[in-house]
């Protein structure tokens, strides 16, 4: 009897310490992301995403407190338990769902009138859920206080959709044409809620461990040092490479032996402070996006797979290896085709001129090469 009080009571002090340990670790995240200086509004749902995570692992300490018996177990406390969980969940994959959605670049999801549509679905089934509690609990808690198959479903059928319409996008977003160079990305993007069900249905089943917190909190962190990954190497208007990941990818590119030529093409977009003057800023990055877009198909069925950066303001970099010059003019061909059928989505005029020259495998030849793409985008850019 003795040896069984001792069993439980060090798996419920595992379990709380557990939780606890997982919380600490999330609100350093969370502390860590609320001091950015330049926050956007995919960054303040990713913020949501972690705090619903720190108030599921809390309510579930207090759920797990409330079974053994270090807290009145009565229809009451249970019916609170299971419906803060159930709250909670709710909003973890909708803040989730929101959250990818705009990572990967969804206009639908960017005004607030868009985000609540998404939010009725969480909004119907907590409403649900909170009037089988208060006026029909034998529906939800059985008579020996534990959940019933219909409470089940309530607490997983919207997280499950939300969660399997992320994955599916993301999966979907990983295999196009266009998204090659941040395939792997998209399909972390999918991994992370399959992962996180996984996790919960382990857990079903073998409630003495914390498979829980410690699943989400061990994808979280590798999902975190992906992003800063992310923030270190890419533009995060474009979600291009940057001038620093450009520099790498010259370093390691300048060390290659074959045959091929080297190529530095610039690219910079027409009149672009007149679009910032005439339909502003917001609408001017929209432009920088769609550039980038173009820039992206343009390149996509290249074989040589060029490299892709935004170098700064309207200006961006392609670095190509093909056998000759030719290559490089059909893929600028391109480019102003691709750009063309961009500029028919918009009331402003995107059109860029552009400029190229190649280098060999030294550093001061490629500086070389930029400076001369320079020089010939201008000289293209005088006759407008």
């Amino acid at each position: 009897m003795v040896k069984s009080y001792c069993m439980e009571l060090n798996y419920t002090f595992f379990y709380v310490e557990s939780n606890i340990v997982c919380i600490i670790i999330f609100l350093m995240i969370l502390l860590r992301d609320l001091r950015s200086v330049d926050r956007q509004s995919k960054q303040t749902m990713f913020d949501n995403v972690l705090m619903f995570h720190i108030l599921y692992f809390t309510t579930d300490i207090y759920y797990v407190m409330i079974l053994n018996g270090y807290l009145p177990h009565t229809r009451l406390t249970s019916s609170i338990a299971n419906f803060f969980n159930s709250f909670v969940m709710h909003m973890l994959a909708f803040y989730w769902f929101v959250y990818i959605e705009m990572l990967e670049g969804s206009f639908y999801l960017q005004t607030k009138k868009h985000r609540f549509i998404c939010y009725i679905p969480a909004v119907i089934s907590i409403t649900i859920s909170l009037i089988l509690f208060v006026f029909f609990s034998d529906l939800v808690i059985d008579a020996n206080l534990n959940t019933t198959v219909v409470y089940s479903i309530s607490f997983l059928a919207v997280p499950i959709i939300y969660i399997l319409v992320t994955a599916a996008h993301s999966i979907y977003r990983a295999f196009k044409k266009d998204n090659y160079a941040y395939r792997s990305q998209y399909l972390l993007y999918a991994a992370y809620p399959l992962s996180i069900v996984f996790f919960g249905i382990v857990q079903f089943y073998f409630f003495n461990a914390p498979m829980f917190c410690f699943g989400c909190t061990i994808m979280m962190i590798y999902f975190y040092i992906n992003s800063l990954d992310s923030l270190i190497s890419q533009d995060p208007l474009t979600g291009l490479n940057n001038r620093a990941q450009l520099k790498k990818y010259i370093i390691h590119d300048l060390t290659r032996n074959d045959d091929l030529k080297h190529y530095v093409m610039m690219i910079d977009l027409d009149k672009f402070k007149s679009i910032n003057d005439v339909y502003g800023h917001i609408e001017g990055d929209r432009a920088i996006i769609s550039a980038a877009e173009a820039i992206k198909r343009a390149c996509q069925e290249d074989n040589s797979r060029p490299f892709i950066a935004r170098y700064g303001g309207d200006e961006f970099i392609i670095i190509m290896r093909t056998e000759n010059e030719k290559g490089v003019e059909e893929l600028k061909a391109k480019l102003i085709k691709e750009l063309e059928i961009e500029n028919k989505k918009h009331r402003f005029n995107l059109s860029a001129s552009i400029g190229y020259s190649s280098y060999n495998n030294t550093y001061e030849s490629f500086l070389g090469a930029l400076k001369e793409a320079d020089d010939l985008l201008y000289q293209e850019k005088a006759i407008l």
